[in-house]
């Protein structure tokens, strides 16, 4: 997925993603296609969503951490 807003250099990412932010390319290894939100949404619900930082310096991921639903 893409994000709505640029990542800060430490806090909180709020915001609300729709099926047009599930994209083709970056789903493939999670075996998900393009549009599939419901089943992003059943992943962080699963526990088994997880958010890749990538930055210039590593562009292969710098920072990696679980994605929670929250109870709100």
């Amino acid at each position: 997925m893409r994000p709505k807003q640029m990542c800060p250099s430490s806090g909180t990412i709020t915001g609300a993603i729709t099926a047009a932010n599930v994209v083709a390319g970056s789903m493939a290894p999670q075996q998900l296609a393009a549009g599939e939100l419901a089943e992003v949404i059943a992943a962080i619900r699963a526990g088994a969503a997880y958010a890749n930082v990538h930055t210039n310096l590593s562009p292969g991921g710098e920072i990696r951490g679980q994605v929670r639903a929250s109870s709100r």
